[in-house]
């Protein structure tokens, strides 16, 4: 089983929720609001929003290689910085 944690330093960490140990960490632009997996553990996805100019964003990462496959600029709150929501369906 697994867990992931997204946190204002800027990273994403995964664990292994039997052994409680960070299998993985992801460093990041953003200072990071949301996290999901997909039903299937193929992707993660990652919500956050930054002070530098680039807005929020939403990232995918592949689960088995954990890569990041694409960057989306979203800007929902048009720039007030407090990230969004997500969820796989």
């Amino acid at each position: 089983q697994w867990l992931l944690t997204g946190s204002n330093d800027m990273s994403v960490r995964l664990w292994e929720t039997g052994t409680g140990k960070s299998v993985f960490s992801l460093p990041t632009i953003d200072y990071i609001t949301a996290v999901a997996f997909d039903p299937q553990l193929r992707f993660f996805a990652l919500g956050g929003y930054n002070r530098n100019g680039r807005g929020d964003s939403l990232t995918i990462v592949d689960f088995r290689t954990r890569q990041v496959i694409k960057r989306f600029a979203t800007d929902p709150d048009k720039g007030n910085a407090s990230g969004l929501d997500i969820t796989f369906s």
